[in-house]
């Protein structure tokens, strides 16, 4: 899809398709994935940050599968996003920082259409992640096993795999330019929505009654990836 757009994981500055040849294609592609992958399986979850971009068309070709799409969307702070991304030689810094908003914009976007999407601190995954999967369970109303691979997650999670910090001290001291006041704003924004269970709340919205709840399977969708680097 993405090639299709003229555009890639780097390059998203794209209009995507609400109806047409390409989008009918996608839905039914990505149907049959999630169908042939998934099965029956009572909660699936997709971890993949181009869903960001992509998060309308995913949203109805999930939705018309029979899901309840849910959607966590890790906050962190865009430095380390992009110095991430420049210690592996995919951009510079500042290149970095452009596209973490360019993603967060879109997500955002599509966060106040309505769709059920709950926003976390990335910190949180390495502070007590347990309590973390807790807080989603409840505001989006999915169980989570939390117990049974305990110790692949906290493998994942550990803290030696962070090499990546940066404060918001830091984040404000970065030289300014054009988009920079637009990074800042997006990003304190995207804490505050963290922050705010009744912001939260107003997020999650009706989509849970849309099927009958013997029919009802929940999908938890990672809107921005959440690794440790």
């Amino acid at each position: 899809m993405l090639g299709n757009l003229g555009g890639a994981w780097n390059r998203v500055s794209f209009t995507l398709p609400e109806a047409g040849p390409l989008f009918e294609e996608f839905v039914h592609d990505a149907q049959v994935v999630v169908n042939s992958e998934y099965g029956d399986n009572e909660t699936i979850l997709i971890k993949d940050p181009r869903i960001g971009i992509l998060a309308p068309l995913w949203h109805k070709a999930i939705s018309d599968s029979g899901c309840r799409p849910v959607y966590v969307v890790p906050v962190r702070n865009p430095l380390e996003v992009a110095y991430s991304l420049h210690a592996r030689g995919d951009m510079s810094v500042r290149n970095g920082m452009t596209l973490w908003y360019e993603y967060m914009k879109r997500i955002a976007e599509f966060a106040g259409a309505g769709a059920e999407v709950m926003y976390v601190r990335f910190e949180d995954l390495f502070l007590d992640w347990r309590e973390l999967a807790g807080r989603i369970s409840d505001r989006l109303d999915i169980r989570l096993d939390i117990n049974s691979r305990a110790s692949e997650v906290e493998e994942f999670l550990d803290p030696a795999l962070r090499r990546q910090t940066s404060s918001e001290e830091e984040l404000d001291s970065y030289p300014d330019d054009a988009g920079m006041p637009e990074i800042r704003a997006l990003y304190r924004d995207s804490l505050a929505r963290c922050e705010s269970v009744t912001g939260a709340r107003r997020l999650v919205v009706g989509q849970s009654c849309l099927l009958p709840a013997a029919q009802t399977r929940a999908n938890l969708a990672s809107l921005n990836g959440g690794e440790p680097g």
